[in-house]
């Protein structure tokens, strides 16, 4: 009889079911995020289909809502809202299926950084940036208008997902000065900002 090789299947007799079952030794866990997460990364096409519909959805809305100032304000043209926001939702939309193609793990050394620059940019706005229809929220960075509160969103998500599987795997996070406390410092500092 030859040796059991330790990669091949063992056949187990379940007593309950009474049949023959193939149980696959635990050398086939993964071992890594990478047998996790294939990179690039498949789509999620509900979730796509979703952004698709929420995305013509805000289309429609804000041609319907800005038709009256387009005709009184852009010399009849009804439809300038209409390609500006198709232009955005277009460059967005290729944004976004370049982003799913990014390994997440590119992102875990960039948390730290890409917090201390929203922060930096909500300070920035603080000091200098433009108001608009009485609010202070932009700055205008080599002509081109940037709201850094977008930003800080997208950093704060990344920071949170970095910090949080740190937490995880130290085995802290179930701890309340260690998992929440923290977090919610950082996001009270944004916020006030």
């Amino acid at each position: 009889m030859a040796p059991h090789d330790a990669q091949s299947p063992t056949v187990v007799i379940d007593p309950v079911a009474a049949a023959p079952t193939l149980v696959r030794p635990p050398t086939d866990l993964p071992k890594s995020d990478a047998a996790l997460v294939p990179v690039p990364p498949g789509m999620d096409w509900p979730l796509f289909g979703t952004v698709i519909a929420l995305m013509s959805l805000g289309i429609v809305m804000a041609f319907s809502a800005s038709i009256y100032v387009a005709l009184h304000n852009f010399n009849g043209d009804e439809s300038h809202f209409l390609v500006r926001h198709l232009s955005h939702a277009g460059i967005a939309l290729f944004v976004m299926l370049v982003a799913i193609r990014v390994p997440y793990q590119i992102w875990r050394p960039l948390a730290y950084p890409l917090l201390l620059t929203a922060l930096a940019g909500l300070v920035a706005v603080l000091l200098w940036g433009k108001t608009v229809n009485n609010a202070t929220r932009w700055l205008i960075i080599g002509g081109f208008p940037f709201q850094p509160a977008e930003f800080s969103k997208v950093a704060f998500v990344i920071y949170l997902a970095h910090s949080l599987e740190k937490k995880v795997s130290a085995g802290s996070v179930g701890r309340f000065s260690v998992g929440f406390v923290p977090h919610a410092l950082v996001w009270c500092i944004a916020f006030a900002l």
